[in-house]
């Protein structure tokens, strides 16, 4: 081998080092980012007392979670009801993986699977009217839960046919934020709300 070749093969070898070395500073697994946005600050007036939150039991909410969700009522007045992403969290550690990033509201996809997941925040007024009618069939807990979600979504609104302008302004009357607002206590749990 020349000292040319041998030369090159040094300065690629050089270039190869420093481009790993830069994409390796770049790339965040979840775990680093869950502990970097653990210190993030949200700071937000707005008051949540309109609002329920729905969680199923096993679930837990996200530290920062009704902070965000504050934030974004906040920002987005015509909202009545919100979900969020969420992940899994293994009983007795803080140690979270699996994520479940879902998608924004889609109507026909709720009627297929329940991907709302283990989180809703519902305004009160429209839980109340909700309530009303739909506990009149007796059913397990976590089945009532999907059930007033879903008709909650109903009536906010959420299944009426919209406008394009109205779809791209995100003045929905369902939100999904895209933040892990809740963890669920196992994979299982969790993949019963994954759609197939």
């Amino acid at each position: 081998m020349s000292i040319k070749s041998l030369v090159k093969q040094s300065l690629i070898g050089r270039e190869n080092r420093k481009y790993h070395k830069a994409l390796e500073a770049r790339r965040m697994t979840y775990a680093r980012w869950q502990t970097a946005r653990s210190g993030e600050q949200v700071d937000t007036l707005f008051d949540l007392s309109g609002y329920e939150v729905l969680l199923a039991e096993g679930a837990r909410l996200d530290k920062p979670a009704l902070k965000r969700v504050a934030k974004y009522l906040e920002e987005h007045p015509g909202v009545q009801m919100v979900y969020g992403d969420e992940d899994v969290s293994d009983t007795g550690t803080e140690e979270c993986h699996s994520p479940y990033f879902k998608p924004d509201w889609s109507p026909d996809l709720l009627e297929s699977c329940f991907y709302m997941g283990s989180l809703a925040v519902v305004d009160k007024k429209l839980l109340e009217e909700v309530r009303g009618t739909a506990d009149k069939v007796p059913s397990p807990k976590e089945e009532l839960r999907r059930r007033w979600i879903r008709e909650a979504a109903k009536r906010a609104g959420g299944y009426g046919k919209r406008t394009r302008e109205e779809r791209c302004s995100g003045a929905e009357p369902v939100a999904h934020i895209s933040e892990i607002l809740s963890h669920c206590n196992s994979v299982e749990m969790m993949e019963e709300y994954n759609c197939p």
